[in-house]
């Protein structure tokens, strides 16, 4: 999913016994991971991220490229990971990674001036097959307000100049959606003026 495939990361599983997990058995799986493999994930989804404008807006790398992602794979002292999977159903219940990172100086600032990492991370996945009520909001929005700092972060692609901060009015934003739909024409100059 988004090009994360944790089950592809594991080294050295080993079956640790059973436990329960919400009320269901389950079987404990240990194990190392793969950091050359987690990282590569992790910058298939970067780029991903970076497609849809969410890396720029949340003023996140664009990308990891392989300089960077073998700085990760130095840094990493620990990566260790545990799942547990239903005994009856096999399916994924709980996953939990823990992880350190110790950056050398060498690699600092190429890792943006950390100097150390710490990761402890539990997912919980619970009402596997339930059936779920999901509601239509009562009123639908306007997704602009909401894509306004991916435009302020990203700034206009045709321009390469970034759009202000600050609010748009919903007029100014319906009038430059229906200038974005216009078939190319005479008409098409005049909506970039009155931009």
């Amino acid at each position: 999913m988004f090009y994360v495939n944790p089950q592809n990361w594991q080294r050295n599983a080993q079956l640790a016994g059973d436990a329960t997990v919400a009320g269901l058995r389950v079987q404990k799986i240990t194990g190392d991971i793969d950091t050359d493999l987690a990282f590569l994930d992790l910058a298939r989804l970067t780029r991903f991220l970076t497609l849809i404008g969410v890396t720029q807006a949340l003023g996140l790398p664009a990308e990891l490229g392989p300089k960077l992602r073998a700085a990760l794979v130095r840094s990493v002292t620990l990566a260790k990971g545990e799942v547990w999977i239903g005994k009856s159903d096999h399916v994924l219940r709980r996953g939990h990674l823990r992880g350190k990172a110790i950056v050398a100086p060498r690699d600092r600032r190429l890792l943006f001036g950390a100097t150390s990492a710490t990761l402890d991370a539990t997912v919980d996945i619970s009402e596997v097959g339930a059936p779920q009520e999901i509601s239509a909001p009562a009123q639908l929005h306007s997704y602009l307000p909401a894509a306004r700092p991916l435009r302020a972060r990203r700034g206009d692609a045709a321009t390469g100049q970034a759009h202000p901060i600050g609010p748009l009015s919903t007029s100014a934003s319906q009038r430059a959606l229906r200038c974005r739909s216009r078939p190319p024409s005479s008409s098409s100059a005049r909506c970039r003026a009155s931009r």
